[in-house]
């Protein structure tokens, strides 16, 4: 998301700075009561399909009790099989 457009002298071209490099993704993915914030969990890449079932199964599962419903926002676009 680097800016491309900017303001120069007339007739002068305009140069931005961008830096190069490796760019980190976290996520940040926590179940929500309506009284808290349960199984909070924080990953160092992008999510993907096998991350949020494990999130499911290893993080958010476990702090559910019998008869609690989950409610997932569809967001397929982050679910990619990766």
């Amino acid at each position: 998301m680097t800016k491309t457009t900017g303001w120069s002298p007339v007739g002068e071209r305009y140069y931005g700075y961008a830096p190069l490099g490796h760019h980190l993704t976290q996520t940040f993915i926590a179940g929500l009561r309506s009284f808290a914030m349960v199984a909070p969990w924080l990953v160092d890449a992008p999510m993907n399909k096998p991350r949020f079932e494990f999130y499911l199964e290893h993080e958010l599962a476990p702090t559910l009790n019998k008869g609690e419903v989950v409610i997932q926002v569809p967001r397929s676009a982050h679910l990619r099989d990766s």
